[in-house]
């Protein structure tokens, strides 16, 4: 289902609303409709995917482990870092130096001022160096619904976000920002 589509939908709706889901698979549509609200019903129709699709495993997209900083953060301090620098900044830069046990989040590329936070204790001992969208990761709410998330940080690679429970497993992915020639 297109996200964007949904909400609009939903916005039209209140919760006064009683709201009806009717999976049409025959044309792949969804008809959302309400009750009668002030003498109105609402119905909408909206496309979904076509339920044989092969979806495309993400995590087979980074596939040099030697180069590949892995780690599992607590979530709430990976969007406290989000949120707390993008006040500053739309880009963030992560970067570890080799044979140190400090993960860098840094921002300085688009303001006069310079931010980093710093998370210690990271065991793993690879070098990374990696600029992305700052904003992208900060409006990403879903990291509040888990108590861990798995990373993947790899230079010049997409930044590789996972979320598990033991009902929904998402799996994210954000391209490095290209430097500006």
């Amino acid at each position: 289902l297109n996200i964007n589509e949904m909400n609009k939908i939903f916005k039209n709706l209140n919760k006064n609303n009683i709201i009806y889901f009717v999976l049409k698979e025959h044309n792949n549509t969804l008809d959302i409709s309400s009750d009668y609200n002030e003498d109105i019903k609402k119905n909408f129709k909206i496309n979904i995917l076509d339920l044989n699709y092969e979806w495309i495993e993400i995590s087979k997209f980074i596939i040099n482990k030697e180069n590949t900083l892995l780690l599992n953060i607590e979530s709430k301090k990976l969007q406290t870092i989000f949120y707390e620098l993008n006040v500053f900044s739309d880009n963030i830069i992560i970067k570890k130096k080799k044979n140190n046990d400090i993960l860098y989040f840094i921002n300085d590329r688009d303001s006069n001022l310079y931010s980093k936070y710093e998370l210690k204790n990271i065991l793993d001992n690879k070098e990374v160096d990696l600029c992305v969208s700052l904003n992208y990761l900060n409006n990403f709410k879903l990291l509040n619904n888990f108590n861990y998330i798995d990373l993947k940080i790899a230079n010049d690679k997409p930044l590789y976000l996972k979320m598990m429970d033991k009902y929904i497993n998402i799996e994210y992915m954000l391209a490095p920002r290209i430097n500006d020639i």
